[in-house]
């Protein structure tokens, strides 16, 4: 995962209650904290998939077209 340079804008409500899920979650595997952010992506991530399937669809065949064009170009 990339981080932004800058954040967006969360509400004090929603970054609080992101803040206490990612304590709650414990360390991870590495040994390190998960983050707000991280929670905040994985929730994002399942409601596009869930309520927009066709966007992660869309994603996928971009690419694969991408990973075709650029073998086409090393020839």
């Amino acid at each position: 995962m990339k981080l932004r340079d800058k954040p967006i804008y969360l509400s004090y409500e929603v970054w609080r209650a992101l803040w206490l899920l990612a304590k709650s979650e414990g360390p991870a595997e590495e040994g390190r904290s998960v983050t707000a952010d991280e929670i905040a992506d994985q929730m994002l991530r399942q409601a596009i998939r869930e309520q927009y399937p066709q966007l992660m669809t869309h994603q996928a065949e971009i690419d694969k077209l991408e990973k075709k064009l650029i073998e086409s170009l090393k020839k």
